[in-house]
C-alpha cells in the first residue's frame, strides 16, 4: 500500500473511502466543483462494503450505475482539510470501472462530469492521494498501450498489491 503525505504528531480522523477512475473510450470522466477536480466516490458508510459504496457515490454523484469494476491500488494518505480544519488518515481504494445507464438525477447538484484525456492532466485533482492514483494510472496506460491491459500489467509489476484490504 502506498503512503501519501506526512502524518503530524496531531490527532486524524480515521476515513475509509472509495474511489473510481471511470474509463470512457481514451478518455476518463471526473467532476469539478467549483475550482477543484475530484474523483468520483467518497466516504464508505457503516455497513457497506466498498463496491455498494462505489456505487452509491456514483449514482450520487453522476447519475449513473456503473460496470466493468476492478480494483486497482489502495492508498493510505494523510491530510489536512483547510475546509474542517481537521486531519484525515485515508484508508483509499481506486477501482476501474465504465459507467453502465444514466438512472438518477445527481444529487450533487454542483458537480460538472469532465471527460478528458488523462495524460494531458498533471495533478488536477484537490486531493494528493487521487493524483497519485491518476498518475499511477497513466504510467500503467502509457507502459500497457491500452486500457484493457493495465491489470494484467500491473499484477505483472506489483504481484500481491492486486487484493484490497
Amino acid at each position: 500500500m502506498e503512503v501519501i503525505g506526512k502524518k503530524e504528531e496531531v490527532f486524524y480522523t480515521p476515513k475509509k473511502s472509495v474511489y473510481v477512475i471511470i474509463e470512457a473510450g481514451e478518455k476518463i470522466v471526473f467532476v469539478k466543483v467549483w475550482n477543484d477536480y475530484y474523483m468520483l466516490g467518497g466516504g464508505i458508510n457503516k455497513n457497506e462494503d466498498e463496491i455498494d459504496a462505489l456505487k452509491r457515490e456514483v449514482i450520487e454523484e453522476a447519475g449513473y450505475s456503473i460496470k466493468n469494476i476492478r480494483f486497482f491500488v489502495k492508498i493510505k494518505a494523510y491530510h489536512y482539510e483547510i475546509y474542517n480544519n481537521k486531519y484525515f488518515e485515508y484508508d483509499a481504494s481506486f477501482y476501474l470501472a465504465n459507467f453502465d445507464k444514466k438512472i438518477a438525477t445527481p444529487i450533487e447538484k454542483d458537480y460538472e462530469l469532465i471527460h478528458a484525456n488523462p495524460n494531458e492532466y498533471q495533478n488536477p485533482f484537490h486531493f494528493a492521494f487521487q493524483n497519485y492514483a491518476l498518475n499511477y494510472y497513466v504510467e500503467m496506460l502509457n507502459l500497457s498501450g491500452n486500457a484493457d491491459n493495465i491489470l494484467k500489467n500491473k499484477k505483472t509489476r506489483i504481484g500481491d498489491d492486486m487484493n484490497p484490504g
